[in-house]
């Protein structure tokens, strides 16, 4: 989503793979690093809350639902976090994984269906 950081405001580590979003549009992010400080260029609550979410949080992988998403001929779950009162999800689910997966080990298996935890923050 459009946050409005600064080129200058972002020391870049690195990218992560290529994605196409269900309307096919391709995406691909960068992971960075931006300090405390650092504020948004966003009216948007939403962006705010979970720009922020905890890592420890996502490791937990305490699923509201697993979303099935078709890719050809393989379908994906794609799990939706609930956090505090926003629901991450879709393709910003699927690149929060991609980054837990590739940069912290964290092995969520997005072939098969995992069990719903559902603790609400």
């Amino acid at each position: 989503e459009e946050i409005g950081l600064k080129r200058s405001e972002v020391n870049i580590l690195g990218s992560l793979d290529s994605m196409v979003s269900r309307f096919n549009i391709s995406v691909t992010p960068f992971v960075g690093i931006i300090s405390k400080e650092t504020k948004t260029n966003s009216d948007s609550e939403e962006i705010e809350v979970c720009f922020k979410v905890p890592l420890s949080f996502l490791l937990d992988d305490k699923r509201l639902r697993n979303d099935a998403v078709r890719r050809g001929n393989e379908t994906f779950y794609v799990p939706a976090y609930s956090f505090k009162t926003y629901v991450i999800w879709g393709l910003t689910a699927m690149i929060t994984v991609n980054f837990l997966n590739s940069a912290l080990d964290a092995g969520i298996d997005l072939k098969n269906p995992t069990e719903i935890l559902g603790e609400k923050e």
